[in-house]
């Protein structure tokens, strides 16, 4: 006899399901639960200043309804913000194959701590990016880049709509050494766009980094502004081995993503 939907495990307390896509789902439900309840109260200057959990209020939530949840509690803190305060959250995507290096470039240029646990089981992992916009509107406008790096693993291209259907904007990266991180781009776009369309995007090309079997540039300069004038994006580069170029893609990536989210 099937158990029926819904149905939890008694001795493991996990759910159980005939359908095994709504199993992982499932599955992927509860890490993503214990993300918000565990994770999430430590990012104090992204939540309002009221903000309590109720973590009986999340059991019965589907993945997409927590996703949801997540960037709902981070508006109302922007919201919450002193009358005056000219700071925005903003939530972006880092989309690219797992071997761009787009995590390492993220995990050494932004605050606090990714969660790595969570980009293993749940596949993406989340950072911040502080960041001050100089003469926006005539003042200084403080950023919070929320960001969110997204596994490229097959088995999470399911529910990776759950989180893009939040997006203010996405950072596609490649690495020069390894040409089919560029060649895989347009399958991001595609992704995003179908759930996201006109998503405004950004590209950043890395060179350098760890355990690299080859230095060399391998990506042409004019394939990659064949593919920046079709999407009509900015491109920049950044060496990871040159930690003073960190800062710079942030700063325009940050720009552009505040022109297009107010």
């Amino acid at each position: 006899m099937q158990p029926a939907k819904g149905h939890r495990c008694p001795a493991c307390h996990s759910f159980l399901h005939p359908d095994p896509i709504k199993r992982k789902e499932a599955k992927l439900a509860e890490i993503l639960r214990g993300w918000i309840i565990h994770e999430l109260p430590n990012y104090q200057d992204l939540l309002p200043s009221d903000f309590t959990l109720d973590p009986a209020k999340l059991e019965d939530l589907t993945f997409d309804e927590l996703t949801q949840t997540i960037f709902e509690v981070m508006d109302a803190g922007q919201r919450s913000l002193p009358f005056g305060s000219p700071t925005y959250i903003i939530p972006v995507f880092a989309l690219g194959d797992d071997n761009s290096k787009k995590s390492e470039y993220i995990d050494h240029s932004t605050e606090g701590t990714f969660t790595k646990d969570f980009r293993k089981s749940l596949g993406a992992a989340f950072a911040v990016k502080s960041l001050i916009a100089r003469k926006f509107k005539g003042e200084d406008a403080g950023i919070k880049l929320q960001i969110w790096d997204v596994a490229s693993g097959s088995s999470y291209r399911w529910f990776r709509p759950g989180f893009y259907r939040q997006a203010s904007g996405a950072i596609l990266f490649f690495h020069h050494s390894l040409p089919q991180t560029f060649e895989s781009l347009d399958s991001w776009v595609d992704e995003i766009c179908a759930v996201r369309p006109k998503t405004p995007l950004v590209i950043v090309g890395l060179l350098g980094g760890s355990n690299l079997a080859s230095p060399k540039r391998l990506v042409s300069l004019s394939e990659i502004d064949k593919f920046r004038d079709r999407h009509q994006s900015p491109y920049y580069e950044v060496d990871l081995d040159q930690k003073a170029q960190f800062i710079r893609p942030w700063e325009k990536i940050a720009e552009l993503m505040l022109v297009k989210h107010i």
